[in-house]
């Protein structure tokens, strides 16, 4: 008779547990975010075009509306924020 080997107990190891990679879906970007440049380019030509049309010179409707498209923005932009 061979000598009994002690038998392996398997539910005494330790667990390893595995981390699956949770992939949710891809976060999309909103209209104004993904043109953003093109949304300030617009708003600005819009501005001196009609600054431009109401008389004034175009030194003075670039530098008005530069102004006036940095305030609109910045608006917009608190109001998302919030």
């Amino acid at each position: 008779m061979s000598p009994k080997s002690p038998q392996s107990n398997y539910s005494k190891k330790p667990i390893k547990r595995v981390r699956l990679l949770k992939l949710g879906p891809p976060k999309s970007k909103g209209l104004f975010e993904e043109y953003f440049y093109g949304f300030l380019a617009a708003i600005f030509v819009a501005l001196f075009i009609l600054l431009k049309a109401g008389g004034m010179d175009t030194s003075t409707a670039l530098v008005v509306g530069c102004g006036w498209r940095t305030h609109l923005v910045r608006a917009a932009v608190e109001e998302i924020l919030q």
